[in-house]
């Protein structure tokens, strides 16, 4: 989080590029710094970071994508979509998948039937979501609300296992069956 401190007093930077620095650590809340009024862009993509407290109040693109197991200060991410800022959160999974749950079941990120990812390797495939200003990894940011097991296998989102023998499954839905 130092690193945003440092450029605290910087009132003219729209676009801050951190991506692949090898930072850890907390991003913090910087709106009492002259740096907030100005920063729209911000990009930490591919580090190690641990924590969002907040997101600049100016800011119109976030992007944290590949910092897997980072966290978010409560009220963030709803903030941050009820303020229009595009959010890239693509291959990281959350701290704790109960952040992923609470904006679907808000209604604020809402599942389409249009699949973008299918693993047919692995058995499974994952819905797209409607808000086009949020960028996600399904099996990675809400496997639970976005995926599930293709016909012929049985599981729980992107925990999936063919049938056994002389078993079938027809839909997404449901367990294998014993075949007629």
């Amino acid at each position: 989080g130092g690193f945003l401190r440092t450029l605290g007093n910087c009132n003219s930077l729209g676009t801050v590029m951190l991506a692949g620095c090898n930072l850890t650590g907390t991003i913090p809340d910087i709106a009492d710094l002259s740096l907030a009024n100005s920063l729209v862009s911000f990009d930490a993509s591919f580090n190690h970071l641990s924590q969002v407290e907040a997101i600049p109040p100016r800011c119109q693109r976030f992007s944290v994508s590949g910092n897997d197991g980072i966290g978010f200060k409560s009220g963030v991410l709803k903030k941050a979509l009820a303020d229009y800022v595009s959010l890239d959160l693509r291959d990281l999974s959350l701290a704790s998948p109960s952040e992923a749950k609470e904006l679907f079941d808000l209604k604020l990120v809402q599942k389409t039937k249009h699949r973008i990812l299918v693993e047919k390797g692995r058995g499974y495939a994952c819905s797209d979501i409607a808000n086009h200003r949020f960028e996600i990894s399904p099996d990675k940011f809400a496997p639970h609300e976005l995926c599930a097991c293709l016909p012929g296998w049985s599981g729980n989102s992107t925990s999936c296992h063919q049938c056994p023998v002389n078993t079938f499954k027809e839909d997404e839905e449901g367990e294998c069956k014993p075949c007629p």
